[in-house]
Protein backbone atom coordinates (compact mmCIF):
# COMPACT_ATOMS: atom_id res chain seq x y z
CA UNK A 1 0.00 0.00 0.00
CA UNK A 2 1.26 3.49 -0.83
CA UNK A 3 1.85 6.25 1.67
CA UNK A 4 -0.87 8.91 1.36
CA UNK A 5 0.05 12.60 1.66
CA UNK A 6 -2.86 14.92 2.47
CA UNK A 7 -1.35 18.33 1.80
CA UNK A 8 -2.79 21.84 1.70
CA UNK A 9 -0.91 24.93 0.40
CA UNK A 10 -3.60 27.43 1.40
CA UNK A 11 -4.21 29.55 4.48
CA UNK A 12 -6.11 29.11 7.77
CA UNK A 13 -9.72 29.03 6.58
CA UNK A 14 -8.95 26.63 3.75
CA UNK A 15 -7.10 24.27 6.09
CA UNK A 16 -10.04 24.53 8.51
CA UNK A 17 -12.65 23.46 5.95
CA UNK A 18 -10.50 20.53 4.83
CA UNK A 19 -9.72 19.21 8.31
CA UNK A 20 -12.67 16.84 8.65
CA UNK A 21 -12.07 15.50 5.15
CA UNK A 22 -8.58 14.57 6.34
CA UNK A 23 -9.93 12.96 9.51
CA UNK A 24 -12.57 10.92 7.66
CA UNK A 25 -9.86 9.60 5.33
CA UNK A 26 -7.81 8.52 8.34
CA UNK A 27 -10.73 6.92 10.21
CA UNK A 28 -11.87 5.09 7.08
CA UNK A 29 -8.43 3.60 6.35
CA UNK A 30 -6.94 2.52 9.71
CA UNK A 31 -4.22 0.37 8.12
CA UNK A 32 -2.93 3.05 5.73
CA UNK A 33 0.03 5.29 6.50
CA UNK A 34 -0.84 8.99 6.19
CA UNK A 35 1.27 12.11 6.29
CA UNK A 36 -0.67 15.35 6.86
CA UNK A 37 1.12 18.36 5.37
CA UNK A 38 -0.71 21.67 6.02
CA UNK A 39 0.91 25.04 5.32
CA UNK A 40 -0.49 26.35 8.63
CA UNK A 41 -3.04 25.52 11.37
CA UNK A 42 -1.48 22.15 12.10
CA UNK A 43 -3.19 22.26 15.53
CA UNK A 44 -6.38 21.04 13.84
CA UNK A 45 -4.87 17.58 13.32
CA UNK A 46 -3.10 16.96 16.59
CA UNK A 47 -5.84 14.61 17.84
CA UNK A 48 -5.33 12.10 14.98
CA UNK A 49 -1.57 11.57 15.27
CA UNK A 50 -0.69 7.89 15.74
CA UNK A 51 1.79 5.24 14.63
CA UNK A 52 0.17 5.45 11.19
CA UNK A 53 -0.45 9.21 11.05
CA UNK A 54 2.09 12.01 11.28
CA UNK A 55 2.03 15.77 10.71
CA UNK A 56 4.82 17.17 8.56
CA UNK A 57 5.83 20.77 7.95
CA UNK A 58 4.80 22.06 4.56
CA UNK A 59 7.80 22.88 2.34
CA UNK A 60 6.36 26.32 1.58
CA UNK A 61 5.31 27.92 4.84
CA UNK A 62 2.90 30.72 5.50
CA UNK A 63 3.98 33.08 8.22
CA UNK A 64 1.69 35.15 10.41
CA UNK A 65 2.08 38.17 8.09
CA UNK A 66 0.81 36.24 5.06
CA UNK A 67 4.17 35.92 3.30
CA UNK A 68 5.15 32.56 1.85
CA UNK A 69 8.71 31.28 2.03
CA UNK A 70 10.48 28.09 1.09
CA UNK A 71 11.24 26.05 4.19
CA UNK A 72 14.70 27.09 5.35
CA UNK A 73 15.74 23.61 6.54
CA UNK A 74 16.42 20.54 4.46
CA UNK A 75 13.21 19.31 2.84
CA UNK A 76 12.75 15.56 3.09
CA UNK A 77 12.81 13.74 -0.23
CA UNK A 78 9.21 12.55 -0.01
CA UNK A 79 7.93 16.03 0.96
CA UNK A 80 9.83 17.86 -1.79
CA UNK A 81 7.32 17.07 -4.61
CA UNK A 82 4.65 19.09 -2.76
CA UNK A 83 6.56 22.27 -3.71
CA UNK A 84 5.37 21.74 -7.29
CA UNK A 85 1.79 20.65 -6.52
CA UNK A 86 -0.13 23.77 -5.33
CA UNK A 87 -2.57 23.49 -8.25
CA UNK A 88 -2.57 19.71 -8.69
CA UNK A 89 -5.32 17.59 -7.16
CA UNK A 90 -3.59 14.19 -7.48
CA UNK A 91 -0.04 13.09 -8.05
CA UNK A 92 1.68 9.74 -7.70
CA UNK A 93 5.40 9.05 -7.48
CA UNK A 94 7.64 6.16 -6.53
CA UNK A 95 10.35 7.44 -4.20
CA UNK A 96 12.81 5.09 -2.48
CA UNK A 97 10.89 2.16 -3.96
CA UNK A 98 7.71 3.21 -2.14
CA UNK A 99 4.54 4.39 -3.89
CA UNK A 100 3.47 7.83 -2.69
CA UNK A 101 0.07 9.36 -3.46
CA UNK A 102 -0.29 13.12 -2.97
CA UNK A 103 -3.84 14.48 -2.50
CA UNK A 104 -4.19 18.26 -2.46
CA UNK A 105 -7.04 18.91 -0.04
CA UNK A 106 -7.25 22.58 -1.08
CA UNK A 107 -7.86 21.57 -4.70
CA UNK A 108 -10.38 19.03 -3.42
CA UNK A 109 -12.24 21.78 -1.57
CA UNK A 110 -12.52 24.03 -4.63
CA UNK A 111 -13.36 21.20 -7.04
CA UNK A 112 -16.56 22.41 -8.76
CA UNK A 113 -17.66 24.37 -5.67
CA UNK A 114 -16.64 27.08 -3.25
CA UNK A 115 -14.26 25.92 -0.52
CA UNK A 116 -16.86 26.55 2.21
CA UNK A 117 -19.55 24.49 0.49
CA UNK A 118 -19.12 20.93 1.72
CA UNK A 119 -22.43 19.59 0.45
CA UNK A 120 -21.12 17.96 -2.72
CA UNK A 121 -17.84 16.64 -1.26
CA UNK A 122 -18.87 13.07 -0.28
CA UNK A 123 -19.94 12.26 -3.85
CA UNK A 124 -16.97 14.06 -5.41
CA UNK A 125 -14.52 12.22 -3.17
CA UNK A 126 -16.16 8.90 -4.02
CA UNK A 127 -15.59 9.63 -7.72
CA UNK A 128 -11.98 10.64 -7.01
CA UNK A 129 -11.32 7.41 -5.12
CA UNK A 130 -12.68 5.37 -8.01
CA UNK A 131 -10.28 7.21 -10.30
CA UNK A 132 -7.39 6.49 -7.90
CA UNK A 133 -8.31 2.81 -7.80
CA UNK A 134 -8.51 2.57 -11.60
CA UNK A 135 -5.36 4.58 -12.37
CA UNK A 136 -3.01 3.86 -9.47
CA UNK A 137 -4.44 0.53 -8.19
CA UNK A 138 -4.77 2.03 -4.69
CA UNK A 139 -8.01 1.27 -2.85
CA UNK A 140 -9.06 3.88 -0.28
CA UNK A 141 -12.30 4.28 1.64
CA UNK A 142 -14.15 7.48 2.57
CA UNK A 143 -16.99 6.56 4.90
CA UNK A 144 -19.14 9.68 4.81
CA UNK A 145 -22.67 9.89 3.48
CA UNK A 146 -23.72 13.20 5.03
CA UNK A 147 -21.77 16.39 4.40
CA UNK A 148 -22.51 17.51 7.98
CA UNK A 149 -19.83 15.07 9.10
CA UNK A 150 -17.36 17.36 7.28
CA UNK A 151 -18.22 20.50 9.25
CA UNK A 152 -15.01 21.38 11.11
CA UNK A 153 -14.50 20.20 14.67
CA UNK A 154 -11.82 21.90 16.74
CA UNK A 155 -9.39 20.02 18.96
CA UNK A 156 -10.20 19.77 22.64
CA UNK A 157 -8.01 22.51 24.08
CA UNK A 158 -8.80 24.18 27.38
CA UNK A 159 -8.26 27.87 27.97
CA UNK A 160 -8.33 29.87 31.20
CA UNK A 161 -10.94 32.59 30.70
CA UNK A 162 -10.76 34.14 34.17
CA UNK A 163 -8.71 37.08 32.88
CA UNK A 164 -11.27 37.75 30.14
CA UNK A 165 -14.46 37.74 32.19
CA UNK A 166 -12.99 39.65 35.14
CA UNK A 167 -16.09 41.49 36.32
CA UNK A 168 -19.82 41.10 36.01
CA UNK A 169 -21.51 42.78 33.04
CA UNK A 170 -24.87 42.25 31.36
CA UNK A 171 -23.42 40.27 28.46
CA UNK A 172 -20.48 39.63 26.15
CA UNK A 173 -19.93 40.47 22.48
CA UNK A 174 -17.14 38.97 20.38
CA UNK A 175 -15.71 40.64 17.25
CA UNK A 176 -12.88 39.23 15.15
CA UNK A 177 -11.00 42.43 14.22
CA UNK A 178 -8.14 40.92 12.26
CA UNK A 179 -8.04 41.45 8.50
CA UNK A 180 -7.94 38.44 6.22
CA UNK A 181 -6.04 37.72 3.04
CA UNK A 182 -8.73 36.02 0.98
CA UNK A 183 -10.38 37.46 -2.09
CA UNK A 184 -13.66 37.75 -0.20
CA UNK A 185 -12.08 40.01 2.40
CA UNK A 186 -9.74 42.10 0.25
CA UNK A 187 -10.99 45.59 -0.68
CA UNK A 188 -14.35 44.95 0.98
CA UNK A 189 -13.57 46.59 4.31
CA UNK A 190 -11.76 49.92 4.76
CA UNK A 191 -8.72 50.41 6.99
CA UNK A 192 -10.96 52.02 9.62
CA UNK A 193 -13.68 49.34 9.44
CA UNK A 194 -12.61 47.30 12.47
CA UNK A 195 -12.30 50.30 14.78
CA UNK A 196 -15.61 51.71 13.58
CA UNK A 197 -17.37 48.43 14.39
CA UNK A 198 -15.77 48.30 17.85
CA UNK A 199 -16.84 51.87 18.62
CA UNK A 200 -20.37 51.10 17.44
CA UNK A 201 -20.61 47.99 19.62
CA UNK A 202 -19.35 49.86 22.69
CA UNK A 203 -21.79 52.74 22.20
CA UNK A 204 -24.86 50.62 21.45
CA UNK A 205 -24.10 48.12 24.24
CA UNK A 206 -22.89 50.28 27.14
CA UNK A 207 -23.36 47.55 29.76
CA UNK A 208 -21.77 44.68 27.83
CA UNK A 209 -18.19 43.50 27.46
CA UNK A 210 -16.77 43.72 23.92
CA UNK A 211 -14.01 41.19 23.21
CA UNK A 212 -11.69 41.65 20.22
CA UNK A 213 -8.63 39.66 19.18
CA UNK A 214 -6.17 42.24 17.85
CA UNK A 215 -4.65 45.31 19.46
CA UNK A 216 -6.45 48.60 18.84
CA UNK A 217 -5.93 52.20 19.88
CA UNK A 218 -9.43 52.30 21.37
CA UNK A 219 -9.48 52.51 25.17
CA UNK A 220 -12.64 51.62 27.08
CA UNK A 221 -13.28 49.88 30.44
CA UNK A 222 -15.61 47.36 28.76
CA UNK A 223 -13.18 46.47 25.96
CA UNK A 224 -11.00 43.34 26.26
CA UNK A 225 -8.26 42.79 23.66
CA UNK A 226 -7.06 39.20 23.62
CA UNK A 227 -3.58 39.96 22.25
CA UNK A 228 -2.63 42.72 24.68
CA UNK A 229 -4.85 42.05 27.72
CA UNK A 230 -4.64 38.26 27.77
CA UNK A 231 -1.50 37.52 25.74
CA UNK A 232 -3.07 35.42 22.99
CA UNK A 233 -0.86 36.14 19.98
CA UNK A 234 -1.00 34.96 16.37
CA UNK A 235 0.71 31.64 15.70
CA UNK A 236 1.47 29.63 12.58
CA UNK A 237 0.05 26.47 14.20
CA UNK A 238 -3.34 28.19 14.64
CA UNK A 239 -3.87 27.58 18.35
CA UNK A 240 -4.87 31.25 18.74
CA UNK A 241 -7.73 30.71 16.28
CA UNK A 242 -8.97 27.76 18.32
CA UNK A 243 -8.86 29.93 21.42
CA UNK A 244 -10.83 32.69 19.67
CA UNK A 245 -13.56 30.27 18.61
CA UNK A 246 -13.86 28.80 22.10
CA UNK A 247 -14.08 32.27 23.68
CA UNK A 248 -16.69 33.31 21.10
CA UNK A 249 -18.83 30.37 22.21
CA UNK A 250 -19.05 31.92 25.68
CA UNK A 251 -20.47 35.17 24.31
CA UNK A 252 -24.05 36.24 23.61
CA UNK A 253 -23.24 37.73 20.22
CA UNK A 254 -20.47 37.14 17.67
CA UNK A 255 -19.66 39.46 14.76
CA UNK A 256 -17.44 38.08 12.00
CA UNK A 257 -16.36 38.63 8.41
CA UNK A 258 -15.66 36.24 5.56
CA UNK A 259 -11.98 35.57 6.14
CA UNK A 260 -10.10 32.48 7.21
CA UNK A 261 -9.42 33.28 10.85
CA UNK A 262 -12.88 34.56 11.69
CA UNK A 263 -14.53 31.58 10.01
CA UNK A 264 -13.20 29.35 12.79
CA UNK A 265 -16.42 30.28 14.60
CA UNK A 266 -18.21 28.06 12.05
CA UNK A 267 -17.07 24.91 13.80
CA UNK A 268 -19.54 22.19 14.71
CA UNK A 269 -19.71 22.87 18.44
CA UNK A 270 -20.23 26.60 18.00
CA UNK A 271 -22.95 26.46 15.37
CA UNK A 272 -24.91 23.82 17.29
CA UNK A 273 -25.00 26.01 20.40
CA UNK A 274 -28.16 28.11 20.12
CA UNK A 275 -27.24 30.34 23.07
CA UNK A 276 -24.98 32.49 20.87
CA UNK A 277 -26.25 34.67 18.01
CA UNK A 278 -23.92 35.06 15.03
CA UNK A 279 -23.80 38.13 12.80
CA UNK A 280 -22.02 38.03 9.44
CA UNK A 281 -20.79 41.40 8.15
CA UNK A 282 -21.37 40.76 4.45
CA UNK A 283 -23.77 41.25 1.55
CA UNK A 284 -26.95 39.22 1.73
CA UNK A 285 -27.16 39.02 -2.07
CA UNK A 286 -23.47 38.87 -3.03
CA UNK A 287 -22.94 37.62 -6.57
CA UNK A 288 -20.83 34.63 -5.48
CA UNK A 289 -23.36 33.49 -2.93
CA UNK A 290 -21.01 33.32 0.05
CA UNK A 291 -23.67 34.50 2.51
CA UNK A 292 -26.10 31.86 1.30
CA UNK A 293 -23.45 29.14 1.53
CA UNK A 294 -22.61 30.08 5.12
CA UNK A 295 -26.22 30.20 6.26
CA UNK A 296 -27.34 27.10 4.32
CA UNK A 297 -24.39 24.86 5.13
CA UNK A 298 -23.54 25.93 8.67
CA UNK A 299 -26.38 27.67 10.45
CA UNK A 300 -29.47 29.33 9.00
CA UNK A 301 -29.82 31.31 12.23
CA UNK A 302 -26.85 33.48 11.26
CA UNK A 303 -27.98 37.06 10.69
CA UNK A 304 -26.46 38.86 7.70
CA UNK A 305 -25.59 42.49 8.52
CA UNK A 306 -26.17 43.72 4.99
CA UNK A 307 -25.50 47.40 5.76
CA UNK A 308 -21.98 46.69 7.06
CA UNK A 309 -20.51 49.25 4.62
CA UNK A 310 -21.69 52.05 6.89
CA UNK A 311 -18.62 51.21 8.98
CA UNK A 312 -16.21 51.82 6.07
Amino acid sequence: MAIIYLHNPAHNGDVLFSCEIVKVFIRSNPNVQFKIVPSCSSILFRDVVSDKVSICEHPILWNINHNTTLHSTMIETDIKPICNLPDTLLSYEIIDNIGRLYINTWQLLILHSHCMDLRCKPSQIAQMLQFIKDKYKIKLEFNCNDYRELIPQLPDITIDTTRIFTRSLEGNIFFYNLDGFSGQDAHRYSSSFNNNVIKHLLVTNPNKRVIVVNKTDISHPNLVTLSTDVGIEKTICGINLVYYAKIARLCDSVYFKVNGGSLYVLNKENIEDTSTQYYLLYDIDDCDGYSKIITSVYNNRIIIVNDYKKFN
